[in-house]
């Protein structure tokens, strides 16, 4: 999902093995039925390092479920969170939309209350 946007962009971009992908995919389907665990956190904080590691700059939680393993990372400045991203993206067009509402409280038309 990122490969081909960051390489348009010309920013090198590292996955993991397929290894380490396996156990970690694991780890996120437990979190996906409320069973996550030490050792799905221990797998995830695994991978992040193995990635840091490789030098990488930067660091894409690119799965919703990852945030639920590495609490600890969320603050970080060079981990990206797109889930936090795109729920703040949502906040901001809604209030952008609740700011352009006429004044009465209906909304434009095509906008649900």
């Amino acid at each position: 999902m990122y490969a081909e946007p960051l390489e348009a962009r010309g920013i090198a971009w590292e996955s993991l093995s397929p290894e380490r992908q396996t156990l970690l995919n694991a780890a996120i389907l437990r979190v996906m039925e409320g069973r996550e665990d030490e050792a799905g956190a221990a797998h995830a904080r695994a991978a992040v390092g193995a990635v840091r590691l490789a030098g990488v700059d930067g660091l894409i939680l690119g799965c919703t479920e990852l945030p639920f393993l590495l609490p600890e990372e969320l603050d970080r400045p060079e981990v990206l969170n797109p889930g936090a991203l795109l729920a703040e993206a949502a906040v901001r067009h809604a209030l952008s939309d609740l700011h352009s509402a006429p004044k009465g409280g209906s909304l434009p038309a095509g906008k649900a209350s």
